[in-house]
């Protein structure tokens, strides 16, 4: 069977692109071993970051020095973590830094947020449930309405699937009356019906304005927060406490993070976090906080930096950052793949195929696999092709591959 030189070439790529996509990411799944890092925490008691391993049990904690600390020393060296353990042993100090240290105070303060760039770079939903933030009864703020804010305001009735036009009008006039511009950008909150609170929604509008959008008595609550960046907004990223005052955690478009609360005389304000700026696209950030210290985690492919600021001006006290360990996919993908073509874009939840390296140490694979062509031509005594042997060359594993597939007849 002979074939007509475009086919041919057609075929060649399509097999070549097929295997350049496929071989790295089975390769990648088969030999990457997850990064392994050690929780670091700010001790309120050293004033330093320490590394806690909970699988040693004699010995969990470690000072910045390696010098290692018994159990009954880790819980009295983190209080605001063992506090549990320590007001069961009657051993929980009344304050401190001058703080008082009940358990009421120790959990109000408390607050955990994740900040990854698949939570932001996914699908946005077409409806937002709505839920009543002041309900007469505790936990029952789950309503029968959605609503939406794409080029209109609009509120439906999911118990009837009806579009609800009395309760999408007075939603509408109060969007316009606080000068909403449409389509939102992004609409972010919590849906989770198992919340404690309902804090309502942050959206960005059209003009990059951001808005506070919630229920409260059956109606509709927007304000307009006034809070600007030169670079705008990236993403919102809501937190629950349960002092109510901290809304959750503003990303710009320039890697900054800021906590958003409200202040003495009821405005929304932004505090700016002492941290180096991220990358929104790709950066993963855990932020676990304390009456005392926030800890911010920054996750990144070179390694793991963390940050301990104060919990009341957000000022850096420490940091720390420990190397990522290479792993047998990093040695494979180095000296064998000159090109690494990801179907699924790192973070985010959309299918678009991506070029995420390029290696050139693997020039010398590819040098390997093209006398190994050159030997299976000669062998069968078929001719070189020069097309065939140069993306050997440049493409490598990928080409090699598409050429086995081919027929081994003469193209005309």
């Amino acid at each position: 069977m002979r074939i007509a030189k475009s086919y041919y070439y057609i075929l060649l790529f399509a097999i070549g692109f097929c295997i350049t996509i496929s071989v790295p990411y089975l390769v990648h799944m088969a030999t990457y071993t997850p990064q392994k890092y050690p929780l670091v925490l700010y001790s309120s008691q050293l004033r330093e970051l320490v590394h806690i391993d909970y699988s040693d049990k004699e010995f969990p904690l470690t000072d910045k020095n390696g010098k290692k600390y018994t159990t009954s020393q880790f819980d009295s060296l983190m209080p605001l973590l063992n506090y549990k353990q320590l007001m069961a042993e009657n051993k929980m100090p009344d304050s401190i830094h001058w703080l008082r240290t009940d358990m009421r105070m120790i959990v109000s303060y408390q607050i955990a947020v994740n900040i990854s760039a698949e939570r932001v770079n996914k699908p946005q939903s077409m409806a937002y449930p709505v839920f009543e933030s002041l309900p007469t009864r505790v936990n029952e703020f789950a309503t029968d309405y959605v609503f939406c804010l794409n080029e209109d305001a609009e509120v439906y009735n999911i118990a009837t699937n009806y579009y609800d036009t009395e309760k999408t009008a007075i939603f509408r006039n109060e969007l316009l009356k606080n000068k909403f511009v449409f389509p939102a950008q992004w609409v972010i909150g919590n849906t989770d019906t198992y919340k404690t609170y309902d804090y309502g929604y942050f959206s960005l509008d059209a003009e990059g304005k951001l808005f506070h959008i919630k229920c409260v008595n059956g109606k509709p609550f927007v304000r307009n927060t006034h809070l600007e960046n030169s670079s705008g907004w990236h993403s919102f990223h809501p937190c629950e406490t349960l002092r109510h005052n901290v809304y959750g955690i503003l990303l710009s478009n320039d890697g900054r993070l800021a906590r958003v609360t409200l202040d003495a005389n009821g405005a929304y304000y932004a505090q700016w976090l002492d941290m180096p700026n991220i990358d929104p696209d790709n950066d993963a950030v855990r932020i676990l906080g304390n009456i005392v210290a926030w800890n911010v985690t920054v996750s990144k492919p070179e390694g793991e930096y963390t940050y301990a600021l104060s919990a009341w001006a957000l000022s850096l006290l420490a940091s720390e950052f420990i190397p990522a360990q290479k792993c047998t996919w990093d040695n494979i993908n180095k000296w064998i793949f000159p090109l690494v073509i990801l179907i699924k874009e790192p973070g985010s939840s959309f299918v678009s195929p991506k070029l995420i390296s390029v290696n050139y140490d693997a020039i010398w694979f590819n040098i390997v696999l093209a006398f190994a062509y050159l030997i299976r031509k000669r062998r069968y005594g078929s001719p070189i092709k020069w097309y065939a042997l140069m993306s050997i060359l440049v493409f490598g594993i990928g080409a090699f591959m598409a050429m086995a597939f081919l027929p081994k007849n003469d193209v005309r």
